[in-house]
């Protein structure tokens, strides 16, 4: 394995350009200034072996390098058969074709090549190049190299987003995106939208070969975008980039991946659900209003004991909404079960656990007022904020709504019930940043994508919980009561399906939900029915 180089070697500043090379690495850097497209090509080469170098950027590059140079046969000869096949960025790999200034590494591995020659070539690659860029002395052992400056000429950035109720969060993205433009030299266009209009734009105008730069998706749209190639994968960028996995939720890093390749960088992030309970209304019924129930059947007796005088222990619901899958779906998990094989061509919600998981659910009908089915959640939060129900499950944001609608309210958050011996999960919902195929800016998309999903910016721009876990902690413990509670119930939250045709596989799932909560077929029954016309979308 090829060690990178993490540093510009010193005393090697000829003309602004320094050389280093060993056997399988050849590694330039540059000093200067100001750089033309073909000095850039120099810059960027010192990043090849830390994983740094776009695929994009390399052809694009060399093109220029082979208009330039086309006198030097053996650099002809390499940018000529230099195309999205043949070049690979990101480290050496000794069965793959990998160029530097048109030298390919895997015929230096096997000895083809010998390294006086292939120095005299990169130095006199190096040599023109910093002649075509009027580039000075180097600035000697203390100078920095500029493979990070902003270049002269301005780029432009368009990104789509959401229109934000909270002029504070809308304030804090403007000026981010001001800094941004001030750091990278560029003009960034933003454009909020409603979500509804943003789903019904967004599609028909990157399959157009238009959109924005930034794409910022419902994780539910991620599969749909990757699989008709409209988003590009992002591994060649996430190499030596300083976004790691760790640092993001399980489940929102997992939202973002199709066919086990990253495609989109987690943003923000909610969690259905969390458990909002009613003190007084626990105190009323003989019931510790500091012991909310912790699993299925605690949840169910506690029900039964605040279900009376007109007044319920919960509603569960099955309408139009998805979110009663997002919960199915979550305690399906919790009981141990899974949604999808390892392929992606069959579901599981028809085992056991996906049984017991919809049977909790329309068991819920005993403890709820009647007509349950045709709600949604929002009916579910109103009747708990109007007093008619002592508990109910709702996103965490649902703090916002009890403040505003029921400002005096004496209750508890806790996390979702848990089957016997199982683990309380939620399933996230949220948004995720990804980068259109058809930008032609995909570097500064880029940019903008490790710049919006910092710990520090975070903190101030997402419009729900931010998905950087250690941005998220302080985020709530400022702005949510119960901060440890929703933060435990985002470690653990698994995503949906990650399969192009979820919506119908959902709308699937939901009228299986239906037929139970009205007794019209059991849980085993029409999750088999489901899972039945599911498989067969999955193989079309």
């Amino acid at each position: 394995m090829m060690e990178s180089s993490g540093s510009v070697p010193p005393n090697l500043y000829p003309i602004g350009i320094g050389i280093f090379f060993r056997l399988r690495e050849i590694a330039v850097w540059t000093v200067c200034p100001q750089l033309s497209e073909i000095g850039r090509f120099v810059t960027i080469t010192a990043n090849l072996g830390a994983g740094q170098l776009r695929t994009e950027k390399l052809e694009r590059i060399a093109t220029s390098l082979f208009r330039a140079f086309v006198e030097i046969p053996f650099v002809q000869k390499t940018i000529s058969k230099n195309n999205r096949t043949k070049v690979r960025c990101g480290g050496f790999h000794p069965a793959q074709d990998v160029f530097i200034l048109g030298i390919d590494l895997h015929r230096i591995a096997e000895g083809e090549l010998e390294l006086r020659k292939i120095g005299q070539w990169t130095l006199a690659i190096c040599l023109i190049a910093a002649l075509l860029t009027g580039c000075a002395s180097g600035k000697g052992n203390g100078g920095e190299a500029t493979g990070g400056a902003a270049p002269e000429k301005k780029q432009s950035l368009v990104i789509w987003t959401l229109q934000q109720a909270d002029v504070n969060i809308q304030e804090a993205q403007e000026n981010a995106a001001k800094s941004f433009e001030e750091k990278f030299n560029a003009e960034v266009q933003i454009t909020a939208f409603p979500y509804d209009q943003l789903k019904s734009k967004l599609l028909p105008a990157v399959a157009g070969d238009e959109g924005p730069d930034v794409l910022l998706l419902d994780q539910i749209w991620i599969a749909q975008y990757a699989a008709a190639n409209y988003i590009v994968p992002l591994g060649d960028y996430l190499n030596g980039s300083s976004i790691k996995a760790e640092d993001y939720f399980d489940g929102a890093w997992g939202a973002g991946s199709y066919q086990n390749k990253v495609y989109a960088i987690p943003f923000d992030v909610g969690v259905w659900g969390v458990l909002y309970y009613n003190k007084d209304m626990f105190k009323a019924a003989g019931l510790d209003p500091e012991k909310p129930p912790v699993t299925w059947d605690e949840f169910l007796q506690y029900g039964e004991k605040l279900t009376k005088d007109g007044k319920y222990g919960t509603s569960n619901w099955a309408g139009s909404s998805e979110s009663v899958q997002c919960l199915v779906d979550a305690f399906t998990v919790a009981a141990g079960g899974k949604l999808l094989d390892e392929s992606g061509k069959k579901i599981l919600i028809n085992e056991e656990p996906g049984v017991k998981a919809l049977q909790f659910w329309a068991d819920m009908n005993k403890i709820s007022p009647p007509g349950s089915v045709g709600k949604n959640e929002e009916d579910a939060m109103t009747l708990f904020t109007s007093g008619q129900t002592a508990m109910t499950i709702y996103g965490e944001w649902g703090q916002d709504t009890i403040k505003t609608r029921a400002p005096n309210m004496n209750y508890g958050v806790a996390n979702l019930p848990k089957p016997e011996g199982g683990e309380s999960i939620g399933t996230f919902g949220g948004f995720n940043l990804a980068i259109n195929a058809n930008s032609k800016n995909k570097e500064l998309a880029w940019e903008f994508i490790q710049y919006s999903t910092n710990h520090e910016n975070q903190k101030n721009i997402t419009m729900l919980t931010p998905a950087h876990k250690q941005a998220a902690k302080e985020y709530l413990e400022e702005k949510r009561q119960f901060p440890d509670v929703i933060y435990q119930q985002l470690t653990t939250a698994t995503y949906r399906p990650n399969v192009a045709n979820y919506p119908a596989i959902a709308d699937l799932q939901l009228q299986a939900t239906q037929k139970v909560m009205i007794g019209e077929m059991s849980a085993k029954d029409a999750l088999q029915e489901a899972a039945d016309k599911i498989n067969a979308l999955l193989n079309k």
